[in-house]
């Protein structure tokens, strides 16, 4: 953990840079060095700028937010982010706001007015007009210098304040004196052209108001898919076994196909504002020259091209910026609505500076044991009292009138059947329960481990540490304790074995091992363990409750959820929870003689399991294994290497890396999104329409030059004035048409290449190999599905339209600068060339910095994924801070990359402006030395003057659609992940539609791997299991248990052959395959929705047979509620379900399915015995004539199988009836039974032994 942030990182090189340096991007040339045509790593990665700092930042904010919340409520008002972040940003966005504006309004009124100076020079004589054309090329060069100047340093800004520009520009319009000799020759008229630009407005409102509500459904149905698909990537492995992936996918699709209309209707309204950069001041021109000729007026250039040039500057504010403000005001008010509604949520109380949680301060450090303390360490005073405490979650009461003491060296161990409210009581102890009545006092320091474990991504020492000081002595202790250290010597990186997403490199009994040894690292007071023995086998069991739990920790308050009742004679106090409420609560005699139902079934098994000890002798022991720890430890620990033997961290081993591909996006990955949508007929009609509307934007311009100087020069006239006027309406009536057409056309083609990549990627990821997902974290397939997905969604179109417009464009002005004089080609000609050449560098360079920049986004989400996971875990151990910091780690490197990206972009562009300024001086200058008329020398100008912003943001938009295509790219590498082979139905492969009829199952010199570099985790198993026979399959963790399983659902990469009667598995097609065994599996998995979707999502069964299963199987809801049941909502995970009524839907499953193989992960592990009697029951009798695969821990379970197979390394080390095997006392299987105890080994020899007499009644 936080290795990241351990890096040393040079520092940001604009911390260092002077004040020229950082107004010409000077410091960035490093970057661009150093990231030019080769990877940009993460390790080049600089560090980020103080201000950037996510803890600077969030600390700032989150301090800002408590004082806004804190005003709100004291005027019960709702606390409003918006204020927040004015509050917190109000210095940055008014001062650049006020400069911006400044700038604007001198520089864009000012062009205009001495374009009109430009215009008349041609009425003087030369020597006036070279004078006076030279000073007003300068002022215009040095108010084009000042505005690139200023333009990248607060782009922004500057964005937000071309809104206020607009209505600063035509406040200046009415306040100049009307006396102004300017105004009062173009005024009366150019108001008509100004009303008609402005009048747009009120249509631009109308539609950002339908935009934000777009945006706003468009981010639900988002979340929602995200959602979806991270539920569908956690529980992936399973959905492969129940062959869901169609029934998931299609909801998913139909998420998608909602989410994409409304982005489409988004992409028509975007598609309006640039058709209205298109034609809007063209439709003012048109107005204007209307209105000149309705009122008798003679158009002239110096009229209509200064009118002209003023609309230019209102067009850009009214029909670019403007938009792009409501636009982007549209995503800020979602962000900040959806943002707002998760800050209003009631926080958990976990810094409070109350004796359970002093919190902590700035000058905490990693191994400062006051991150974790509750109340000062001192076991002779901690304790526990709850008293008359009640709970409820949403409406419903799920503890009442709870009373319960612990105290120090007394084992407080609570059972219950499932769903009794065992876990709910454990969440009120940490908090994470509140209470509505009842008080809970408690002093000392908790240390908690969860019943399902929680690893993050790191290695194993990482994860028992979880951010502490390494302390040798005790970490040696505790890995002997929590059985861990066969495990390091057999691992290949001991220790340092990384765990991957969710611990996945480990085995189940693993993870809840490297679980439990977090909870006793940490020094507490009080240790409260939920069910952490139901993951592993006997011996391991055994091993942890007499070393770690009566034994290392015995001195403290130890509370205890179990389910292995063999236990019970060992806890000074016995809680027996139901439906919420403490039945009973004593020691175990008391217990045994209370003459409670489940008191009598308690005894019953306890009996039955052959343990019986009075309390005094647990006692004894319990006392006798603390004594003696210490020397046992020392023995055991010394006979284990761990990687280090100094206190400095060892070398460990790398994480696998997401890929990221170099240099600039090739040509195929543009012609892949092209044919994603339709290539190349539909590709074709938008290009043909895009070049018909420039042609026609063009044409307008030319034919209004011709027009007036047809009008100046009356002997050249060819048309009559209302042909011309005839011919101007067809040609903007035709543009108006064609660039509306060409944008719907153009969005459409967008979302249909959108929904394409979406759907090859989500297929090709559902059904590749599963050591894809062992790889590569949810969190680092999330990043592609949802901001890679958004990028192609809205800012890939965006960038795509204006680069193919703007090149449009240019060409255009080009060949409208050609007409008027030849010679501008040749400057033309080099600089296209020069800034080609500069495009082509720029996008090596960005193109990486992108890709860093998305690659680093991963380890965020994977972040917040893992975090959520483990909210009780990490708040019980007081690791917020550790855990923010981490977070804070993995968010500066993505500002940083982030920074880097953004810089080179502002740099790149401010660079381009000031070539464009040169070229465009040049042109300017050129008609002081030559002859023209002044219809031709104001198009010219008025087009000339448009090209330095839209020449640099041409430019930086075709190299941000290249860093765009990024997402496009990392979309189409996972649209050819390698897929399951085999995986859909082929009629000629099919098996019979009976098939298997019996279910004999046989593996022959199998072998099996998870992935193509990884050793053998199965190696010659060979073996026949008899129809009808029930197996029981048993090994130390780790053995090769699960991987049996995964073999027979072809899970991995197989070598051998497994029959199904007499049927070669590895010719069928996986689904057929699949479908035909049900599986139990050792992690019960619910998805989000109604039960009757959890038990039937393809609606294959009858609501009456899917009731009489549930009724079977005494689900008290059935039994209760009817069919009504079926619609109670599960939620995300399963989490309003107890872990064994999770396990009990997922038996209810096997049972509809009705296949001929059943197979028991461990299904039982997490299961109270009288349900767990209760599931034996119903295999015994509903799976009576099928083959039963069991995985077990609890030997009592397996011991009345047919057959028992015990697995040793990845081989079949025994094979045989239970009973058999015992007969050899040096079997594994008789040292797994021996090292029970006595009295549990007596008892499951008794149970083999009434078996094979039953199956041989012969030899009885």
């Amino acid at each position: 953990m936080r290795q990241a942030s351990l890096i040393r990182r040079p520092k940001n090189p604009q911390a260092n840079s002077n004040f020229l340096s950082k107004l010409t991007f000077w410091y960035t040339l490093k970057i661009f060095y150093n990231a030019r045509g080769k990877e940009y790593d993460e390790d080049n990665l600089t560090q980020p700028l103080k201000e950037h700092e996510s803890s600077v930042l969030g600390r700032k904010l989150a301090t800002l937010w408590a004082e806004e919340k804190e005003k709100a409520y004291k005027k019960n008002q709702l606390p409003q982010l918006r204020i927040v972040l004015f509050r917190c940003f109000k210095w940055q966005i008014l001062i650049y706001t006020v400069i911006a504006t400044i700038l604007e309004i001198i520089v864009k009124i000012s062009l205009p007015l001495f374009l009109k100076l430009v215009l008349r020079y041609y009425s003087m004589d030369n020597q006036q007009k070279l004078d006076s054309g030279l000073i007003e090329e300068k002022y215009s060069y040095f108010m084009r210098i000042l505005f690139i100047y200023t333009e990248p340093q607060g782009t922004i800004i500057a964005e937000e304040a071309a809104v206020f520009t607009l209505g600063l520009i035509f406040s200046n319009w009415l306040t100049v004196s009307f006396s102004h000799p300017f105004l009062m020759g173009v005024m009366h008229l150019g108001i008509y052209g100004i009303l008609a630009l402005v009048l747009v407005m009120p249509l631009e409102i109308w539609l950002s108001i339908r935009l934000l509500t777009l945006r706003y459904l468009a981010a639900l149905k988002t979340d929602e898919r995200v959602k979806e698909m991270s539920e569908l990537l956690e529980a992936i492995q399973v959905i492969k076994m129940y062959t869901w992936e169609n029934v998931l996918m299609d909801i998913i699709y139909k998420n998608r196909v909602i989410e994409v209309k409304y982005n489409q209707q988004m992409g028509y309204i975007k598609g309006i504002f640039m058709s209205f950069i298109i034609f809007s001041f063209r439709f003012s021109i048109f107005t204007i020259s209307v209105a000149y000729i309705l009122m008798g007026e003679q158009i002239t250039a110096e009229k209509i091209f200064v009118v002209t040039s003023f609309l230019l500057i209102l067009r850009q504010s009214v029909c670019v910026f403007f938009p792009n403000a409501l636009a982007l005001g549209a995503e800020l008010q979602v962000s900040i609505i959806r943002i707002e509604e998760f800050l209003r949520t009631p926080e958990a109380a976990v810094g409070d500076p109350s004796p359970l949680n002093p919190g902590f301060s700035e000058e905490d450090t990693l191994g400062d044991d006051r991150l974790f303390r509750r109340a000062p360490s001192n076991s002779e005073r901690s304790f526990l009292k709850i008293t008359n405490a009640s709970a409820k979650v949403d409406k419903e009461i799920v503890l009442k009138d709870i009373t319960l003491e612990a105290n120090p060296g007394a084992l407080t161990v609570i059972i219950g059947p499932v769903g009794s409210g065992k876990s709910c009581l454990l969440h009120l102890i940490l908090g994470e329960l509140p209470t509505f009545e009842g008080d809970i006092d408690m002093e000392g320091i908790i240390s908690y481990a969860s019943q399902e474990p929680w690893l993050f991504p790191g290695s194993i020492r990482q994860n028992i540490l979880l951010g502490r000081e390494f302390k040798r002595k005790r970490y040696e202790e505790v890995c002997f304790v929590c059985a861990l250290n066969t495990d390091f010597s057999l691992l290949p990186h001991g220790d340092q074995t990384l765990v991957g997403e969710k611990g996945s490199a480990l085995s189940g009994g693993q993870r809840a091992r490297v679980n439990l040894a977090r909870a006793i690292y940490k020094e507490a007071d009080i240790y409260i363990l939920d069910d952490p023995l139901s993951a592993v086998d006997t011996n391991v069991g055994k091993h942890l409750f007499d070393e770690c739990i009566t034994g290392y920790i015995s001195e403290k308050i130890v509370i205890l959820v179990t389910h292995q009742l063999q236990y019970l004679d060992s806890a000074d106090q016995i809680v027996l929870m139901k439906d919420g409420v403490i039945e009973a609560l004593g020691d175990y005699e008391q217990l045994k003689d209370s003459g409670l139902v489940f008191s009598v079934f308690l005894t019953e098994q306890l009996l039955e399991s052959g343990r019986k000890m009075d309390k005094s002798a647990a006692k004894e022991r319990r006392a006798s294994a603390y004594k003696a720890f210490a020397e046992i430890s020392n023995r055991s620990v010394a006979s284990v290497t761990f990687i280090d033997r100094d206190n400095q961290q060892p070398a460990q081993p790398k994480q696998v890396k997401e890929y990221r591909s170099e240099g600039k996006v090739d040509f195929s990955v543009y012609k892949q999104y092209f044919k994603s949508s339709g290539f190349p007929l539909v590709v074709t009609v938008m290009l043909t329409l895009f070049v018909l509307t420039q042609l026609l934007a063009s044409g307008a311009d030319l034919f209004i030059a011709k027009w007036i100087s047809m009008e100046e020069h009356g002997s050249d006239k060819i048309l009559s004035r209302n042909a011309c006027m005839i011919i101007y309406t067809a040609i903007i009536l035709a543009c108006i048409i064609a660039a509306l057409g060409r944008s719907f056309y153009f969005f459409n083609l967008c979302m249909a290449a959108s929904i394409n990549l979406h759907d090859d990627m989500f297929r090709s990821v559902v059904e590749t190999r599963m050591h894809f997902f062992h790889q590569y974290g949810a969190g680092t397939i999330l990043n592609r599905f949802s901001k890679d997905l958004g990028a192609i969604d809205e800012m890939l179109p965006n960038a795509l339209i204006d680069s193919i417009q703007i090149c449009l464009n240019l060409v255009g002005v080009v060949l409208v600068l050609g007409i008027i004089n030849p010679y501008f080609l040749l400057p033309t000609g080099f600089m296209c060339i020069l800034f080609y050449y500069m495009r082509n560098f720029f996008l090596k360079v960005s193109s990486n910095l992108k890709r860093l920049e998305s690659t680093s986004r991963s380890p965020v989400f994977a972040h917040i994924n893992s975090t959520f996971q483990g909210l009780a875990t990490i708040r019980s151990n007081g690791a917020e801070h550790i855990l923010t910091m981490e977070f804070d780690s993995h968010q500066d490197i993505h500002s940083s990359a982030w920074f880097m990206y953004i810089a080179t972009s502002r740099a790149f562009g401010y660079w381009l402006d000031s070539i464009c300024i040169i070229y465009i001086t040049l042109i300017a200058y050129s008609f002081m030395f030559s002859y023209g008329q002044n219809d031709n020398v104001g198009l010219a100008i008025t087009q000339v003057l448009n090209l330095t912003g839209m020449i640099q943001w041409g430019i930086r938009q075709s190299a941000e659609l290249g860093n765009q295509m990024v997402s496009v790219e990392r979309i189409i590498e996972y649209t050819k992940l390698e897929p399951e082979p085999n995986l859909r139905s082929d009629p000629a492969q099919q098996p019979p539609p009976d098939w298997p009829t019996s279910g004999t199952v046989e593996f022959s010199h199998a072998y099996m791997k998870y992935g193509p570099q990884d050793a053998h985790v199965l190696r010659d198993v060979s073996f026949i299991i008899q129809d009808k026979e029930k197996v029981g399959i048993v090994g130390r963790t780790g053995a090769g248990k699960s991987s049996l399983i995964a073999a027979m659902f072809r899970l991995a990469y197989f070598f051998g052959e497994v029959r199904i009667d007499n049927l070669d598995i590895g010719r069928l097609c996986l689904h057929d395959l699949r479908r035909k065994i049900s599986i139990i599996p050792q992690v019960p998995v619910l998805f989000s929705g109604t039960l009757l979707y959890n038990l039937d999502p393809f609606g294959e069964f009858d609501i009456d047979f899917i009731m009489e299963v549930l009724i079977g199987l005494e689900n008290k809801e059935a039994l209760i509620y009817g069919t009504s049941c079926l619609q109670h909502i599960i939620v995300e995970g399963g989490a309003n379900v107890s872990v064994g009524e999770r396990q009990i839907i997922c038996l209810a499953r096997a049972l509809l399915r009705n296949n001929k193989i059943i197979i028991m992960d461990e299904a039982t592990a997490n299961i109270d015995a009288q349900t767990d009697k209760f599931i034996q029951s119903i295999i015994r009798t509903k799976f009576a004539n099928c083959t039963v695969l069991t995985v077990a821990h609890r030997l009592h379970t397996i011991m009345d199988s047919d057959k028992v197979l015990v697995m040793d390394a990845g081989q079949m080390a025994e094979f045989d009836h239970p009973y058999i095997l015992l007969q050899d006392s040096s079997s594994l299987f008789s040292k797994m039974v021996e090292k029970t105890g006595e009295q549990m080994a007596d008892s499951l020899k008794s149970i083999a032994k009434k078996t094979y007499e039953k199956l041989n009644p012969d030899i009885s």
